[in-house]
């Protein structure tokens, strides 16, 4: 399983889990192993509530037994950390709000809930998304996966290099100034930045709110967007 979520793409372990060759329940710790082994030099996680993305498995495991079905039903997400995500940290990449907790889900966090995916990490960022490169977190540099040696990008650091490492297939970051765009092109993978007002920013940290826009980022169609296979990392 491990080689199908670092190597397969979107589509494919959407359609596994649809056709039960796949479960969120077994997802979770296949994504949890890819983290435990590459962090140490990506750095691009901030938080992770492992037990409670298991009950979202569960839950989503559940529904597609009942027959459900829906884009991002089962399907692995990780967070930006400046995401409200109820109950974990919205650090923003800075000490200065490492403590605050979340007091509910942003407004794309509750949708995603809804539709069934299972956010699994909140992920490293430039402080206060003020940053191009993913150096600048209070927390520590993000990584590039294709070069430890060159920076990602940013301010969306963590969400990009989840997504390029196989942490998971898909990932939200914000977008202010190029922040999903400038690190989804250093480390080859696809990244969006809606038409501004698109996508809610209700429970987003803002930056700059005329300009603020939360930007999805996935995998490129060939596979996970990295050349290095998932196993040999």
């Amino acid at each position: 399983m491990a080689a199908t979520l670092g190597t397969g793409s979107w589509e494919n372990i959407r359609e596994g889990l649809r056709a039960g060759d796949l479960s969120p329940q077994g997802l979770v710790p296949v994504c949890s192993d890819h983290i435990q082994r590459q962090e140490s030099p990506l750095h691009a996680i901030t938080f992770t509530d492992p037990e409670r993305s298991l009950d979202l498995a569960r839950a989503a495991d559940f529904r597609l037994q009942q027959g459900e079905q829906g884009a991002m039903l089962g399907i692995p997400v990780v967070l930006k950390d400046n995401f409200h995500w109820k109950g974990l940290p919205v650090s923003n990449g800075s000490k200065l709000t490492k403590d605050y907790i979340a007091p509910y889900n942003a407004t794309v966090v509750k949708r995603l809930l809804e539709a069934g995916a299972v956010p699994i990490a909140k992920a490293n960022m430039d402080e206060f998304a003020m940053g191009s490169s993913g150096e600048y977190s209070a927390f520590g540099p993000t990584r590039n996966p294709w070069d430890t040696t060159r920076v990602p990008g940013g301010s969306s650091s963590g969400s990009i290099v989840s997504v390029a490492a196989g942490y998971s297939p898909f990932a939200l970051g914000s977008d202010t100034g190029g922040s999903v765009r400038l690190p989804a092109g250093f480390c080859n993978v696809t990244a969006l930045r809606p038409t501004y007002g698109a996508l809610s920013r209700y429970g987003v940290t803002a930056m700059a709110s005329s300009l603020d826009q939360v930007g999805p980022c996935g995998q490129n169609g060939h596979g996970c967007g990295c050349r290095i296979r998932c196993d040999d990392r």
